[in-house]
């Protein structure tokens, strides 16, 4: 009897992963962080340097994730990043007073432990089990945070409210939702389709030849058939101008998402209505992940990735001065998706471009960089508010960066390897 291919199931439990972990606890920090800024009687600035500092250390983990994930693989990486999510919200429910309380816990702890427990690790598992349907796999995979950071925001919201306002109600169900993810991790997910018997794609490939030209032939996108060592990709410039537009988009999204609530606060709506936009910024990405996981795989991804960078850049501009519900949600579905698409065609190009061997190091050497960018705005964008009483002169630069970077993105082609036998794909349509 054939054995039926385990990548599915497997892409099912890593899609669980990142509902519980990324949605409740990236996410879903933020409405705590609004509640416990309020007890705590915090300003704006050090509001941004908690979420700042667990965005910097989420990045500056990533080289850590990466070799986690080459050295034991991503199974022993996913279960120990949910162990340390675990305890981390348990100490923000049970004993952290203080702000440097939440840095460490919130900050250190939880970063590095999102960091082990969701993408980088699952997303490198997928590339082994995955290619011909990989950017369609990829974006089902992150709809898994989309999902969960659209039910965290309201679920999170009325069980503090329910507990008279408690934000470290919120913190328990976190740290349950990521137990339940640390024994899925340990039961369920598989490095390597190898480790149990199966090969890639669950297709016997007669040989490497007959799989590059069926590959090739069912597509229009670049997929190279090499794998490039990190020193490699490092030397060339494409993988320096992915950085570049992963910045602009990453940048302009970490400020809104930190001072989104306050700052829809501010403008008059209610911390009901503020919320809802939270929980309407992941589904919104949907939109995103749906039009990159479907036309993926056909069209370049870097043509996507541009577009969607300047709804972004339409999204922040409206959100300046939002003070309609309409205006509202308008700003949170174009941000919202475009991000989403953007963030996919990172991911798929990383491993489009220069294969699976390195994928892990590569996603850490860009998390890098975006720490330097993530952990900084919400310092600067609070900074920014203390001084002028207005997000504006924050919000108004970062949305010019981001267009301006969707409008160079169209033009970063793959990379050609030197001394390379692999060929590109022979593009049906939309390659410049």
């Amino acid at each position: 009897m054939k054995q039926q291919f385990y990548g599915w199931k497997l892409l099912a439990v890593l899609w669980i992963l990142l509902l519980l972990i990324t949605g409740f606890a990236y996410f879903g920090g933020n409405i705590m962080n609004a509640y416990m800024a309020s007890e705590m009687q915090l300003d704006r600035k050090s509001l941004g340097l908690a979420f700042g500092v667990f965005s910097l250390c989420i990045g500056l983990s990533a080289p850590l994730g990466g070799f986690c994930v080459n050295r034991w693989g991503g199974r022993a990486t996913l279960s120990a990043g949910a162990l340390m999510v675990t305890l981390a919200a348990l100490a923000m429910a049970t004993l952290v007073s203080t702000m440097v309380g939440v840095v460490i816990a919130y900050g250190l702890v939880m970063g590095v432990g999102v960091t082990l427990g969701t993408a980088l690790p699952a997303q490198t598992v997928i590339a082994f089990w995955f290619r011909k349907k990989l950017a369609m796999v990829s974006a089902i995979l992150s709809t898994g945070a989309v999902i969960g950071g659209s039910v965290s925001a309201p679920i999170l919201d009325k069980i503090i409210v329910a507990f008279d306002g408690n934000w470290r109600a919120g913190w328990f169900l976190v740290a349950a939702l990521s137990a339940v993810s640390f024994c899925c991790a340990i039961l369920f997910v598989r490095n390597n389709p190898s480790d149990i018997g199966q090969v890639q794609d669950g297709v016997v490939k007669d040989s490497p030849s007959d799989a590059t030209a069926s590959l090739q032939s069912a597509s229009g996108v670049y997929k190279t058939t090499d794998n490039w060592s990190v020193g490699e990709a490092v030397r060339h410039q494409t993988l320096w101008l992915m950085i570049l537009g992963t910045l602009c988009f990453m940048g302009g999204y970490t400020l809104i998402l930190s001072h989104s609530i306050v700052h829809f606060k501010d403008l008059g709506h209610s911390a009901g209505t503020a919320a809802m936009f939270m929980s309407i910024l992941p589904i919104s990405g949907l939109l995103g992940k749906v039009v990159t996981g479907t036309l993926g795989d056909r069209i370049e991804p870097r043509f996507i990735w541009g577009a969607s960078m300047v709804c972004m850049a339409i999204g922040m501009a409206i959100g300046v001065k939002a003070t309609t519900n309409i205006e509202l949600y308008a700003t949170a579905i174009l941000l919202g998706a475009g991000n989403a698409a953007a963030y996919v065609c990172m991911i798929t190009l990383l491993a489009n471009y220069y294969g699976q061997t390195s994928y892990a190091s590569l996603m850490g050497v860009v998390f890098v960089f975006l720490t330097l960018v993530a952990s900084t705005v919400p310092i600067l964008g609070g900074m920014v508010f203390d001084h002028f009483g207005s997000y504006a002169l924050a919000f108004y630069p970062a949305a010019a960066i981001c267009f301006l970077g969707g409008l160079v993105m169209p033009f970063v082609k793959f990379p050609v390897r030197a001394l390379s036998n692999n060929p590109p794909a022979k593009p049906r349509a939309f390659i410049m």
